[in-house]
């Protein structure tokens, strides 16, 4: 079954705001087996992340039956249909991307496979289920229903249908002014206000802007999108030299990026370390950046407390990691499939070669929303920031941490809302 087409937006937003959901697989005895998960719903189909050889597993792999539940209040869904497991590294690295989004970062797991259901059957409230307007056959002249052509109409008629994770196009090359090939991505009408979007350290246009929903609604609410992977992330080059990740550096990527799109001004949405650039490309460029959301931006050095030796230890000889800020980096690099953690590191050392600071004093002049989970630890600092800015004000983004902030539906809302003004 299409089951984007299914759900209503109640339904859809119940699927991708942060709730728990039961799994029922069939036990060996006939009985149903029941536990508590997370799961996502994208690409069709739903996915839970678990450990091999658990029961469940075994469950699945003897009878393939499984229903998701999942209950907020009033309201509740449950999702049938036919489960697999999925072994794959890159099945078990989409899992967590969206896993991440949804919910919050996994601990890393070597035993990780993916349940993979494909949904045959839903029930749930009536508020969460699409309703599909009525429609009248047509009638002959003689007054028998006209059954062929009324195929024929329904046949014609595009389904109403919105997917929860856009399609990512191929790439398109941008070579920066130091010879490193930026990937970009756009969607929408070229010819409607660009949204420039810029990702967070480790992350990727894919993992932050496509597998949150972000393109999906700007582009819903007749934006044009941009997206850049910034150097040393997704498909862009990923050179090993710090001396090339200097703040000047990522700035100068994404006016090179404007240049070639022939683009004079954008709004920009920025996230972590992404919003850090956006500060300072809306400080030094100000002239092509109208206004600007920036989530979850530091307020001091970015990664300045990540220990470089420890990271480059483990990434050279494979020396386990002490220092528990270092270990969540770690992580958090090793989550997104494609990401090369030399690189990585080669950026982190790269922003302290030069003053990457944000300056409350030179503060950008435009309208800027920032935008901080509750749980972040840089939450009271990211409103300092705000204060300090003139036309800065500040959402706090409820019962979020730095990781899974992007995923946030409060948050898309709050910046479609700031970008409309």
């Amino acid at each position: 079954m299409d089951l984007d087409a299914a759900l209503s937006d109640d339904g859809r937003k119940l699927v991708s705001d942060y709730h728990l959901a039961t799994l029922s697989t069939v036990a060996p005895d006939g009985s149903l087996h029941v536990v508590a998960v997370g799961f996502t719903f994208a690409d069709g189909v739903v996915r839970i992340i678990t450990s091999d050889g658990t029961q469940k597993v075994r469950n699945i792999e003897r009878d393939p039956r499984a229903t998701v539940g999942q209950v907020a209040g009033p309201q509740w869904l449950s999702i049938a249909g036919e489960a697999t497991i999925e072994r794959d590294p890159e099945a078990v690295a989409r899992a967590v991307e969206l896993y991440s989004a949804r919910y919050r970062q996994p601990q890393p797991n070597p035993k990780r496979v993916v349940i993979r259901i494909e949904p045959k059957k839903l029930m749930g409230s009536p508020s969460l289920r699409a309703t599909l307007p009525p429609s009248t056959p047509p009638v002959s002249e003689s007054g028998d229903r006209n059954a062929t052509e009324s195929k024929k109409r329904h046949a014609a008629t595009p389904k109403l249908s919105s997917r929860l994770v856009t399609e990512v196009p191929d790439p398109r090359f941008v070579m920066s002014g130091d010879g490193i090939r930026i990937a970009t991505y756009s969607w929408g009408d070229t010819d409607a206000q660009t949204v420039l979007c810029v990702h967070g350290f480790a992350s990727s246009s894919r993992d932050n802007w496509v597998g949150t929903g972000w393109v999906r609604d700007l582009t819903r609410a007749g934006y044009r999108v941009l997206a850049v992977d910034q150097r040393g992330h997704g498909a862009s080059e990923k050179p090993h030299e710090a001396r090339v990740y200097t703040m000047p550096s990522l700035v100068g990527d994404l006016l090179t990026v404007l240049d070639t799109y022939l683009l004079d001004d954008v709004a920009l949405v920025g996230y972590s370390l992404g919003a850090r650039v956006g500060w300072q490309l809306a400080v030094d460029a100000p002239q092509h950046v109208s206004r600007a959301v920036l989530g979850g931006i530091p307020d001091g050095r970015p990664l300045a407390r990540l220990q470089i030796e420890q990271a480059r230890a483990y990434a050279e000889k494979g020396i386990s990691v002490e220092d528990p800020v270092t270990k969540n980096y770690v992580t958090l690099a090793e989550r997104v499939a494609g990401n090369d953690i030399r690189a990585l590191i080669a950026l982190a050392e790269g922003m302290r070669l030069a003053d990457s600071d944000p300056d409350p004093a030179n503060p950008p002049t435009q309208p800027v929303l920032f935008a901080t989970g509750t749980e972040d630890a840089i939450f009271e600092r990211s409103r300092l920031l705000a204060t300090a800015t003139p036309q800065g004000t500040f959402e706090p983004i409820p019962e979020r941490h730095h990781f899974n902030t992007p995923g946030s539906r409060d948050f898309r809302e709050q910046a479609l809302s700031f970008l409309s003004q």
